[in-house]
């Protein structure tokens, strides 16, 4: 079995996630919902497993981006000390850029 980080959420990446599920079920449908919430859990597994797989968007603090959908994206970095992955920002990619870049 390959080497997981544990991955921890901001408590702004959980509201951005929150809200793009509520966008979803409320524009499109329940069911639709749940295709997200799918293929963001297994986003989730791949950044857990590889972080380093992911595009670097600020060398500066160390962030990554990884694309769940075509219009979300997770922003993201790692601490190899203690194997831990902090997730920062979940966001809708028609949104401005996140501010902490």
């Amino acid at each position: 079995m390959k080497n997981t980080y544990k991955v921890e959420f901001s408590d702004e990446a959980v509201l951005g996630f929150e809200n793009i599920v509520h966008y979803i079920e409320s524009n499109f449908s329940f069911k639709d919902a749940q295709k997200f919430v799918v293929q963001f859990d297994e986003i989730i597994q791949l950044i857990a497993t590889n972080p380093r797989a992911f595009i670097t968007v600020s060398q500066l603090r160390n962030v990554r981006r990884a694309l769940v959908a075509k219009l979300t994206s997770v922003y993201f970095s790692t601490d190899e000390d203690s194997k831990t992955v902090y997730v920062y920002y979940v966001k809708d990619n028609r949104q401005q850029q996140p501010n902490f870049l």
